[in-house]
């Protein structure tokens, strides 16, 4: 939800002064979607262990990676 809050946030502060401001269907659909795949893969990185039963991933790391997905710098470049 923290995703979705922070662009349309984004979205109200390009739209000036704009009296009504909604997020279109299409976004806010692949801003749902890719919410369950992060929430998912974070999920997996809190309990993610090696071989000697050690976590892989530490806390720092994983808040890092939170922080990035809620400002959208996760995404990469597909083409």
């Amino acid at each position: 939800m923290q995703r979705v809050l922070f662009v349309h946030g984004v979205t109200k502060k390009k739209a000036g002064k704009a009296q009504i401001l909604r997020l279109p269907n299409h976004v806010w659909e692949l801003e749902a979607d890719v919410a369950c795949l992060a929430g998912t893969i974070l999920q997996k990185m809190q309990s993610f262990r090696d071989p000697s039963n050690l976590l892989v991933f530490p806390v720092e790391t994983i808040k890092m990676v939170m922080s990035h997905f809620i400002e959208g710098l996760l995404e990469g470049n597909h083409s």
